[in-house]
């Protein structure tokens, strides 16, 4: 397995219209997925099936959705 592809930790950045930095909040160390994270209208979902998570099934994947606020 390459675990290259399952980071501690990530950074989230927020931009405005104009690119400019707005807000950057470091997640939670060996909880989500950074690769695996997508925006739907509802806001940032976050796939929080880290393989260093104890307790996580294999057999389901859990999304935490975070509402984008302006």
């Amino acid at each position: 397995m390459d675990y290259s592809l399952f980071l501690p930790y990530f950074i989230v950045n927020v931009f405005d219209k104009e690119f400019n930095l707005i807000a950057e909040h470091k997640v939670k160390e060996n909880t989500y997925l950074p690769h695996l994270s997508f925006i739907t209208e509802n806001g940032l979902n976050l796939i929080a099936n880290h393989p260093e998570k104890e307790g996580i099934s294999e057999d389901e994947i859990v999304i935490h959705t975070f509402e984008l606020i302006q």
